[in-house]
């Protein structure tokens, strides 16, 4: 039997499960600030500006800039990856790469620790939207390009 979740229930589940001490430790808390290093993306093949940014879920709400319901995904000039959901708010981070001939963007993201989820995105240049594909317990769901820029707070975490 295969059951298919949405991403940020998926994170949910990862962290209700308990799967291990490691994975409650690592994993982002709002909080508390964790110190998280980006990996670049290979220089040779640059990361779009036009995926920079926040990409929010049809029922993300905001506060001000501060993601208070549904879900988001925030991607950096350099290639970092995040994706946040609430409430509670939990996430992964990791790194994104964009294959321009097929239009879609790949997130290989990770909690420090023994979890890895490898989300893949087709992206919608008309409409501003990336798409996740049904995949190793992710269902379908459209994110819309919410701004052009990372806020502070998610930021935190990669320093």
């Amino acid at each position: 039997m295969r059951i298919t979740l949405p991403i940020f229930a998926l994170f949910t589940l990862i962290i209700a499960m308990g799967c291990s001490q490691e994975l409650k430790k690592t994993t982002i808390s709002l909080k508390k600030k964790k110190t998280i290093t980006p990996i670049n993306t290979d220089s040779s093949k640059l990361f779009p500006l036009e995926f920079v940014g926040e990409w929010a879920s049809p029922d993300a709400k905001f506060n001000g800039e501060q993601l208070v319901k549904g879900g988001a995904v925030y991607l950096g000039s350099n290639g970092f990856a995040a994706v946040i959901g609430t409430p509670p708010p939990i996430g992964m981070v990791g790194t994104a790469s964009y294959d321009s001939e097929k239009s879609i963007l790949i997130l290989n993201l990770h909690d420090n620790g023994t979890t890895h989820i490898k989300i893949t995105f087709i992206y919608n240049q008309k409409a501003k939207t990336l798409t996740s594909k049904a995949d190793a317990g992710i269902t379908k769901e459209t994110f819309k390009h919410r701004r052009d820029e990372v806020p502070e707070w998610v930021l935190k975490f990669t320093k």
